[in-house]
């Protein structure tokens, strides 16, 4: 497992970025995770790696890029590297959701991933459906708030501008909502959700519906 979550770092730190706020991108390009020594990449793990969610042969992957934190791990020497990447760039929470198919092997004893605060969670089928419900969620909360409307949102991601809403909608959930279905505490059918987010209820309102 960690030898999948190092190689999830270098392609994160050799990506270009693409979405990324300017401060954390030039933060990351800043840190050699090569050249570190064994508790140097250890320590860095702990703290870049905020969750890994496991179902069937994918990981996802939350990594930290507020730049104040990873500020401590930069160095003189910039990171040329341009490759282009897949990843969700949510900004608002400071994080790159990364989704990386794996074959993990069938006899691992053990669903934690021993680097400090990391858990490898394993995920019901529902639930990676609403992490990945999210992450086009706060995809297209960015876009909206970059000024592109709806119409253009919908073009560029050849889908109707219902189901653009649809997704927007769940951007503006409770943070307490969202930070359980992460991590996997608050199991809830999509569609519920979807009808939740659409009612513009406050926050408490919100809860109260899920019991929480």
């Amino acid at each position: 497992m960690v030898k999948l979550a190092k190689d999830a770092i270098i392609e994160i730190l050799n990506s270009s970025f693409n979405g990324l706020s300017k401060d954390s991108v030039m933060a990351l390009k800043l840190i050699n995770f090569n050249d570190m020594d064994y508790f140097a990449q250890r320590n860095f793990i702990r703290n870049f790696i905020n969750k890994i969610i496991y179902q069937k042969d994918r990981l996802t992957f939350f990594f930290n890029t507020d730049p104040i934190i990873l500020s401590a791990y930069t160095g003189d020497s910039l990171n040329e590297s341009n490759n282009p990447l897949e990843f969700i760039a949510d900004n608002a929470n400071n994080q790159i959701i990364y989704e990386k198919q794996v074959i993990i092997n069938r006899g691992l004893s053990s669903n934690i991933y021993n680097a400090g605060k990391v858990g490898l969670m394993s995920i019901n089928d529902n639930n990676r459906l609403i992490v990945r419900a999210l992450a086009y969620a706060w995809k297209f909360k960015k876009l909206y708030e970059k000024g592109l409307s709806t119409d253009d949102i919908a073009k560029q991601e050849k889908m109707s501008k219902r189901t653009i809403y649809k997704y927007l909608n769940l951007a503006y959930l409770s943070p307490r909502i969202i930070n359980q279905l992460l991590d996997g505490t608050l199991t809830i059918n999509l569609q519920k959700l979807f009808e939740i987010a659409s009612k513009n209820l406050s926050f408490d309102e919100q809860e109260k519906m899920l019991a929480i």
